[in-house]
């Protein structure tokens, strides 16, 4: 866009012509005529000129008197010269008045202090202090130069005034040159520049070529104010160049374009804003959006911006940079629209890039091939193989899309819709304690957590992360898929993070070496700080059932257990190894360096080798038999209503202690056994059995407890031995068949 509209380039063009002609006019009248004037006065004269060829009238000097001064000076009072065009008809193009002259024949030169007034086809001149060369055809104005032009436009008549201190005018070549230096001012109807110098150029009776404006260049057209040391106008195509440290800002919207050059298109309603030198070109972009204003500046090889209905479009090419307030942002081109009301606030609708975007956030560095960001929303969006890097928090997440919360640390990344290998991904690096290492002696491992949708939130250390639809997690802590996901999550110091707390819901299904579990929730605590000094931290698991689903019951798969001890060793070797399945309304697990401890709660169910038993409360314990084996059952403790049945042997009694690897069974507080090989029943205050040998223990309350089981006895009980309520063992046989 061009600060000098078309119609205000005819109104200079006229000027052009007209000024022209009446230097020209002079000229030859200076040179045709050679009259000598004898000392004294004339008054009120009148001298016309014609062209010698054509007979045509060229121009008619007037004045009120002249007075020969000497040879080199002749002075003329209230100054008249009407200037014509045409040969058949003349027609009046100008007059200059002035009321008073001083002429020098000899050298066609005519100076004066006094004002100088021209009328021409279109405009009126004034100023003061003048001085015309006609050899030269050369004319300065040396004070208060002021030129009107008035020329038709739609809608009525354009008026246009430029002022300054001093002016000349070179008519004597092919083009019209004028000067314009000292305090030069264009006011129009939609136009002001101001300047120290103007040149302007254009073509004797024809367009202005150019114009050249010097010297902290200030234009304002359009709501448009831009600046300048030099700036270079061509009115036929509507382009202006600005030159040294330019600038243009966009007033309503309060954008602001910089660079090593500027061109304005007039006709394209363009500015474009290039790099050179020191100068990047640069868009500084005003938003309120989020309430106050913010600063968004842009850097690029190429800036271009394009002004639409009520906003405003930028367009970057190269090496693109971003720097917002709470984000940085690099690509190869990008887009960003502005509002563009005088009666609303500056507001940045969206910006969108392409190409190898690289983002810095609060939440790491980000890359992906496109970038969005809406500051209304307060939303960036990264798309396309988008990745989140975050070292200080050792976190690493990969998706189709990733998007940012501005200034609330939180985002949230998807999957690409309808393909059925796209999963948000999520790589934490872990650095859990080394077993028996020395007193600070971490190694790294990472959790990896898949989804369709992830939700993140960060504040400071802490990380909340919620993960959504077809959810696995795969650790050295856990292993587990679900529906839905929460993982707490603390940063480090060494660019590492430790997972707090995970809590999965909907379907979860767990796998880890030793078990399989499947609930509706469960809640796992990977690392728990133990209280005590020589206490390690150690793992806790927590399943149970949703108010959603009362009906689905959490349940672990345990590995097979051996002899419980009901029944002989080599008959229990013969029954066909299963593993041990538990289900109870509410199950939990402890894990340290050294053992596994799951408890049950809630109408436990047990089904394994040739077992199945039922209580209100289970606990097992795991170890291993040696540092490289898997961990296996050793003990399984059953309490309240215990029904345990192995083999043909059923029992029931309050407390049941298995010890899995003496293949000892010790059942207390009040067992009953019913042998269905024999139909024989037994009863007492604890029943021992070991390897299911025929001769079974059976005691009452003041037998000695064996050595062997003292460890196993109901810890629970915290009353005096003596007060136990007395049982004594008892042995049913079936009845004898008589004999006939």
């Amino acid at each position: 866009m061009s600060f000098f509209p078309p119609r205000f380039s005819n109104t200079l063009k006229a000027s052009a012509v007209c000024a022209l002609a009446v230097f020209c006019a002079a000229s030859q009248a200076q040179r045709k005529r050679d009259t000598t004037m004898l000392p004294g006065s004339v008054k009120n004269f009148e001298l016309p000129s014609f062209d010698e060829n054509t007979g045509a009238k060229e121009w008619e000097l007037f004045g009120d008197s002249a007075i020969y001064i000497s040879d080199e000076q002749v002075d003329i009072d209230k100054l008249l010269l009407n200037l014509y065009e045409g040969e058949e008809n003349p027609q009046l193009k100008a007059e200059i008045k002035s009321p008073v002259a001083h002429v020098n024949p000899d050298t066609k030169i005519v100076v004066s202090n006094a004002p100088i007034y021209v009328k021409g086809e279109g405009f009126d001149l004034s100023g003061k202090k003048w001085r015309w060369n006609g050899e030269t055809k050369f004319i300065e104005i040396f004070s208060d130069l002021n030129i009107d032009y008035v020329s038709e436009a739609e809608g009525g008549l354009q008026k246009t005034n430029i002022k300054s201190v001093y002016g000349s005018l070179a008519h004597g070549g092919k083009d019209n040159i004028f000067r314009l230096k000292d305090s030069v001012v264009i006011e129009g109807d939609d136009l002001n520049v101001k300047c120290d110098a103007v040149e302007l150029e254009s073509e004797r009776g024809g367009d202005i070529k150019s114009i050249k404006a010097e010297g902290s260049v200030k234009m304002l057209r359009d709501n448009r104010d831009a600046r300048a040391q030099r700036a270079e106008i061509d009115p036929a195509s509507g382009i202006a160049k600005l030159y040294g440290n330019p600038s243009i800002t966009d007033i309503p919207s309060k954008a602001k374009l910089s660079g090593d050059v500027i061109a304005l298109d007039r006709d394209a309603h363009k500015i474009e804003s290039f790099s050179g030198g020191k100068n990047r070109a640069q868009t500084v972009l005003i938003d309120n959006s989020s309430g106050r204003e913010d600063v968004i500046i842009i850097n690029a090889d190429d800036i271009e911006m394009v002004a639409e209905e009520g906003a405003n479009v930028f367009n970057f090419k190269g090496n693109v940079e971003v720097v917002a307030p709470d984000y940085t942002a690099n690509c190869d081109i990008l887009t960003a629209f502005a509002k563009n009301d005088e009666n609303a606030k500056p507001q940045v609708t969206s910006i969108k890039g392409e190409g190898s975007v690289k983002l810095v956030h609060s939440s790491g560095t980000a890359t992906s091939k496109k970038l969005e960001a809406f500051p209304e929303k307060s939303e960036i969006w990264l798309t396309e193989n988008a990745s989140l890097k975050d070292p200080e928090r050792g976190t690493v997440l990969d998706a189709n899309a990733i998007v940012f919360m501005r200034d609330k640390d939180k985002g949230m990344a998807f999957s690409e819709v309808g393909n059925a290998d796209s999963f948000v991904v999520l790589n934490i690096k872990e650095t859990p304690e080394l077993a028996g290492a020395p007193k600070g002696k971490k190694s790294e491992s990472n959790a990896v957590v898949k989804s369709r949708k992830l939700d993140f939130s960060k504040s400071g250390e802490h990380m909340l992360f919620t993960f959504t639809t077809d959810v696995s997690i795969a650790s050295d802590n856990a292993n587990a898929v679900c529906q839905k996901m929460d993982v707490l999550a603390k940063s480090e110091k060494d660019g590492s993070a430790e997972i707090k707390k995970i809590i999965a819901y909907d379907g979860v299904k767990m796998v880890q070496d030793e078990y399989t579990a499947t609930s509706e929730i469960a809640t796992i605590f990977p690392k728990l700080k133990a209280k005590g000094e020589d206490k390690k931290s150690h793992k806790f698991v927590e399943l149970g059932i949703t108010p959603g689903k009362p009906g689905v019951r959490p349940s672990i798969i345990l590995p097979p257990v051996g002899n419980l001890g009901l029944v002989d060793s080599e008959v229990a070797k013969k029954s066909e190894s299963k593993p041990t399945v538990i289900t109870s309304d509410k199950q939990w697990l402890t894990g340290t360096d050294s053992e596994d401890r799951y408890f049950f709660e809630g109408d436990v169910k047990v089904e394994g080798t040739d077992m199945n038993a039922v209580c209100k409360k289970i606990e097992v314990v795991m170890r291993s038999p040696d540092p490289n084996a898997s961990r296996e059952i050793t003990h399984i403790i059953m309490t309240g209503d215990v029904k345990l049945s192995q083999g043909l042997k059923d029992a029931t009694c309050g407390r049941a202690d298995i010890h899995v690897l003496e293949e000892m069974a010790v059942l207390s507080d009040s067992p009953v056994v019913f042998n269905r090989e024999d139909n024989t029943r037994a009863t007492g205050y604890r029943m021992i059995y070991n390897k299911g040998r025929k001769g079974v223990s059976v005691e009452g309350d003041d037998s000695k407890t064996p050595s062997s089981i003292k460890d196993f006895v109901d810890p629970d009980y915290e009353g005096d031995a003596s007060e136990k309520p007395s049982s004594r063992p008892t042995i049913t046989l079936p009845p004898v068949k008589s004999k006939k």
